[in-house]
C-alpha cells in the first residue's frame, strides 16, 4: 500500500530507540524532494543519514533554544515544511511555534514529520492533527497506556513489532486486514 502524502499533511513517528524511527523520517524526506523540508535535530540523530542538501536544510537546535519559534515562523513564511526528530524534547507549552505548526500548518499549505520516542510525552493536539501516525515498537507501559486513548486496537500489540515494522494510523483510524493491524515496513509505503 502506497500512501498518497500530500504537501501539507502531518506525519507522526513514534518508537522506542533502535526502532526505525529516525529512518523512516529520513526515508520518508529522501522520498519527497519535490518539497523543502527544514529538518530540527536537537539530539543529533539525523546528521548521521544522508539527506539532499537541495531539498532538506538540517538544523541543531538545542532543546533550551529560545529561537526554535523564531526559526519555525521564517518556514511558515516561506513556505517550508518542518521535520522536527524528538519533538517531545521541546515542551509544547512553551513552543508557540510547535503549536502554530501542528494547528495552522495545513492552512499554510505547509507539512510537518515529527518523531519521538516518548508518546506519553507527545502533545496529544500533536497525535489528534496528524494525518498519519507510524507506530514503531514500544514496550514501556505508560506509554502503551497512553496510546490506548487514541488508537483502534490495543497498544500492547506494539511490543510484538520487530525493528523497522509500524502500525499506520490515517486520519484516526488503524489499517486493518482482518480486524488486525497490518504490519508494514517504509518501503511498502512510499
Amino acid at each position: 500500500m502506497k500512501l498518497a502524502i500530500r504537501k501539507s499533511d502531518g506525519i507522526l513517528i513514534l518508537g522506542t530507540r533502535g526502532s526505525g524511527k529516525t529512518y523512516a523520517l529520513t526515508y520518508i524526506l529522501n522520498k519527497l524532494k519535490k518539497y523543502k523540508w527544514l529538518v530540527i535535530d536537537p539530539v543529533g540523530a539525523v546528521s548521521r543519514y544522508n539527506l539532499d542538501e537541495k531539498y532538506c536544510a538540517l538544523m541543531q537546535v538545542d532543546i533550551l533554544d529560545e529561537s526554535l519559534d523564531n526559526i519555525i515562523e521564517r518556514a511558515f513564511q516561506l513556505g517550508v515544511n518542518v521535520a522536527i526528530d524528538e519533538v517531545s524534547e521541546f515542551p509544547y507549552a512553551k513552543y508557540s511555534g510547535i503549536r502554530k505548526l501542528v494547528m495552522m500548518a495545513r492552512n499554510w499549505n505547509i507539512g510537518y514529520v515529527f518523531t519521538s520516542r516518548a508518546p506519553a510525552d507527545v502533545h496529544k493536539s500533536i497525535i489528534n492533527n496528524s494525518k498519519y501516525i507510524l507506530l514503531f515498537h514500544i514496550h514501556e507501559t505508560n506509554a502503551l497506556k497512553y496510546l490506548n486513548y487514541f488508537l483502534d486496537f490495543d497498544a500492547r500489540e506494539l511490543v510484538s513489532l520487530s525493528n523497522y515494522e509500524f502500525y499506520i494510523v490515517k486520519d484516526g483510524k488503524t489499517i486493518m486486514r482482518n480486524g488486525n493491524p497490518v504490519r508494514f515496513r517504509i518501503y511498502d509505503i512510499i
